[in-house]
């Protein structure tokens, strides 16, 4: 049986992410920052899930002109699912 603690949940916690700006998107300094996955981006926009820490996200955007940030964590259900079916790479983003 897989039990979770408080501070387990807090450790696999993650955020869905979108990022509008005015000029180019940093793709790929976002895709090398620690913690980020599911990068996508489409016009000025750009979507990715955050795993811990924003810290290495913020520092991927230095120097970009960011117009709108928006952040999501998934309902308690999603987590709760898929840090118990072991697939907490796949929670589906609500964006």
């Amino acid at each position: 049986m897989k039990v979770a603690s408080l501070e387990d949940l807090h450790r696999i916690r993650m955020h869905h992410v979108e990022i509008e700006f005015a000029g180019d998107v940093p793709v790929e300094a976002i895709r090398r920052a620690l913690g980020v996955d599911g990068v996508t981006a489409e016009n000025h926009r750009l979507r990715c899930v955050v795993r811990g820490s924003f810290e290495p996200l913020m520092g991927a955007l230095v120097g970009a002109h960011v117009v709108n940030l928006s952040s999501h964590e998934p309902s308690l259900e999603e987590a709760f699912l898929a840090y118990y079916s072991g697939t907490e790479a796949e929670v589906a983003s609500p964006c």
